[in-house]
């Protein structure tokens, strides 16, 4: 069975609990998330997240690109969010990675280049603090009422604001 199927079943046993169907399109705490895609990053657990509760947007590094923009501008705007939280975190496979490197690999490995940068960095901090920044100027997410960046330490689940 692959782990498609395998999800596929969890999936129908999950149906029979199904409850949000019913709630509206706008999140309820007017908020949108931005974070990693990392798999150990459980915001619900995490933030006490219900459903419906906020927008999340996940990506590697939780790196605030073009189609990050578009997609808050949209919350923003469409959905009525009134403020954005963006949260890295330590043990980020883009903190340090030799992204000249990493792209020679995947020369070698699939025997085609493409034009696409990865978004490494070398400082949590700025990198969030960077991020942050990026929506601040963006002239469509103005005016916004909040927006603040913060760190997750996968090991002790702790979110500490960086500032």
């Amino acid at each position: 069975m692959s782990v498609i199927d395998e999800l596929l079943l969890r999936h129908e046993e999950r149906m029979r609990d199904f409850r949000a169907g019913a709630l509206p399109i706008t999140p309820s705490l007017a908020v949108a998330i931005v974070t990693c895609m990392d798999a150990r990053i459980l915001l619900p657990e995490v933030l006490g997240l219900r459903p419906g509760d906020a927008n999340v947007i996940r990506n590697a590094g939780a790196t605030v690109t073009d189609d990050v923009l578009r997609t808050l501008a949209l919350s923003h705007h469409l959905l009525k969010t009134q403020a954005v939280m963006l949260v890295g975190h330590t043990g980020c496979g883009l903190l340090n990675l030799d992204e000249p490197k990493f792209r020679e690999g995947l020369i070698q490995l699939t025997g085609a280049d493409a034009p696409q940068t990865f978004g490494a960095f070398t400082d949590l901090q700025e990198h969030v603090r960077a991020q942050v920044a990026r929506v601040r100027t963006h002239p469509w997410l103005a005016d916004l009422k909040e927006v603040r960046g913060f760190v997750y330490d996968v090991q002790t689940s702790r979110i500490t604001e960086i500032l």
